[in-house]
C-alpha cells in the first residue's frame, strides 16, 4: 500500500520555517544586547610580553560571571605602584583618582574619571584643572565579586598615531568600595612617537590603603580644563 508523505512533507516544512523565524529572532536578540562580559582581557589590551610583569602587581581575572559593578569610588592615596621604565618614579603619591562604573542593561557598563593634572589648561587660562573621562561600553571578566574591566585609547599625540589600554581590577564590596584597587595602564602601540616611551611600557597604580572607598562624587560641581585624546598618553612622554 503506498504511504501518504504529504503530512509529513507538509510537517517538515512548518517545522523548517518555525526553525528559521526562532533562529532570527533569537539572533536579532543577540545583535541588538550589549555584549561586554567577556571570558577573559585579550592580548591586544595586555599583550602577551608583559602579561608575567603586570601580574606580579595586580591580580587579572578571568571568568563569564563577574559582579554587575555599579558605584562611585575614589583612590585615596593613589599611588605609583610600577613605572615598568623608570622605576625611580615608583611608589610617587598622585592626586586622588575619583572613578565610577554604571550599569545597565540596556547600555552595558560606562567607566567615569576624574583626577587633578597640573598640565591642563584651565578656563582661566592657568594650568589645573580636573582631566576627566567617560567611555561607554567598557568589557568587563570575572567571578563573584572579583572583576577586571578593560577598554583602550586611541589618539595621534604630535600627529601621530598611537593606543593604549587601561585595565582596572578588584574586589567588590557594595559596603565598603573596592578591596585591592589596581589599575593597569599599557602602551600598546607608538607608531614610531620618539616622545613616548616603547611600546610595551606600562604602569600600574592602586588605592595605598587597599581600599577605594565608595565615594559619591559624580554630581558635584569641578573645575574642568580643556583636553583632548593626546592628553592620555602625557604619562608615557619622555622627560626632556
Amino acid at each position: 500500500m503506498k504511504k501518504d508523505t504529504s503530512k509529513k512533507i507538509r510537517t517538515a516544512a512548518f517545522l523548517a520555517v518555525l526553525v528559521a523565524i526562532t533562529t532570527f529572532v533569537s539572533c536579532k536578540k543577540d545583535k541588538d544586547k550589549v555584549v561586554i562580559i567577556t571570558p577573559d582581557v585579550p592580548e591586544d589590551v595586555i599583550p602577551v610580553e608583559v602579561q608575567d610583569s603586570i601580574t606580579k602587581y595586580m591580580n587579572i581575572y578571568e571568568g563569564t560571571t563577574p559582579p554587575h559593578l555599579n558605584g562611585q569610588f575614589v583612590s585615596a592615596p593613589h599611588m605609583l605602584i610600577c613605572a615598568s621604565y623608570d622605576h625611580s618614579e615608583d611608589s610617587t603619591i598622585y592626586y586622588d583618582r575619583y572613578i565610577a562604573f554604571v550599569y545597565s542593561e540596556e547600555n552595558g557598563l560606562d567607566f567615569y574619571g576624574k583626577q587633578w593634572d597640573d598640565s591642563i589648561v584651565n578656563p582661566q587660562g592657568g594650568y589645573g584643572a580636573y582631566y576627566e573621562e567617560h567611555v561607554s561600553k567598557v568589557k568587563i571578566t570575572g567571578t563573584g565579586d572579583n572583576f577586571s574591566c578593560y577598554y583602550e585609547t586611541e589618539g595621534y599625540p604630535d600627529g601621530m598615531y598611537a593606543k593604549q589600554s587601561t585595565i582596572f581590577s578588584g574586589n567588590w564590596d557594595e559596603k565598603v568600595g573596592i578591596i585591592d584597587f589596581k589599575v593597569a595602564v599599557i602602551l600598546v602601540e607608538t607608531s614610531g612617537n620618539p616622545n613616548l616611551e616603547p611600546e610595551g611600557a606600562f604602569r600600574v597604580l592602586g588605592d595605598s590603603d587597599g581600599v577605594a572607598e565608595i565615594n559619591n562624587w559624580m554630581g558635584k560641581s569641578s573645575e574642568s580644563g580643556s583636553c583632548d585624546s593626546s592628553d592620555a598618553f602625557n604619562m608615557f612622554r619622555k622627560k626632556k
